[in-house]
């Protein structure tokens, strides 16, 4: 459709204008009265909830929960002497061992490269 034809099928120019004119008349001189202060607030909450679903249908994250970005890991105890950069390195050794570092912080929220004896960590491993 193009900018003429007003969101309507008319052809014609003006008699777009007319007909755009006519329904706006006829909505802005029907006074409307609320029966039910709960209905109509019901009316704009179901409105609101369908308008805030069709937009994060449209503009939101799709991605399915099943498709995160998380690699599958394993579970390891950390021994007396361990740290991060010789994990990093025995399960890692592919990688740039800073970036695998900070893959590890991620996956185990960690703040710091500090690892202490018994504790339990995950280490993403390869298919």
């Amino acid at each position: 459709m193009t900018a003429n034809t007003c969101s309507c099928i008319i052809a014609n120019k003006n008699r777009c204008f007319l007909f755009c004119f006519y329904v706006w008349r006829i909505a802005m001189n029907t006074s409307y009265r609320i029966k039910s202060r709960f209905r109509f607030a019901a009316f704009i909450f179901l409105c609101i909830m369908i308008a805030v679903t069709i937009f994060n249908t449209l503009f939101g994250d799709v991605r399915a929960s099943g498709m995160s970005d998380v690699p599958k890991t394993v579970e390891i105890s950390i021994d007396s002497g361990d740290t991060l950069w010789g994990v990093a390195e025995t399960f890692m050794p592919e990688m740039d061992r800073r970036k695998a570092v900070n893959i590890i912080k991620e996956i185990n929220d960690l703040q710091s490269s500090v690892i202490k004896p018994g504790e339990t960590i995950k280490v993403p491993i390869n298919n």
